[in-house]
């Protein structure tokens, strides 16, 4: 079987209606995404359809990393296989803008420092 990786995109990339569509087309998506609402207090597929609301870092941060991950199981679950490196921009260069040059040789290895 083939390897692939997943590379997700961070705060920024949002916009009103993402994810809507799946949302309503795929059960665990949809379950996804209701359990995190469930968990935060917030209703964050209104929140996806809501420019104002989502362009609050808050809700930005929760929308896009449910989001990305409901789309991880969800491609998990059709392919029947697990990426081997599901990332995001935030883990590939975790003090922001950061040039390619300086993500390790091995992404895997590749850390935020909580402590900055």
């Amino acid at each position: 079987m083939s390897k692939y990786a997943l590379l997700f995109t961070g705060q920024g990339a949002q916009y009103p209606g993402m994810g809507k569509d799946l949302y309503e087309k795929y059960n665990l998506f949809k379950n996804i995404f209701d359990e995190a609402s469930e968990h935060l207090k917030i209703n964050l597929i209104n929140i996806c359809s809501d420019a104002q609301e989502l362009s609050k870092t808050h809700n930005a941060q929760a929308t896009i990393f449910t989001l990305s991950y409901a789309i991880y199981k969800l491609l998990a679950a059709t392919c029947h296989s697990e990426p081997f490196l599901p990332t995001c921009h935030s883990e590939l260069y975790p003090r922001g803008g950061e040039s390619e040059e300086s993500l390790p040789e091995d992404p895997s290895q590749a850390q935020g420092d909580s402590a900055e």
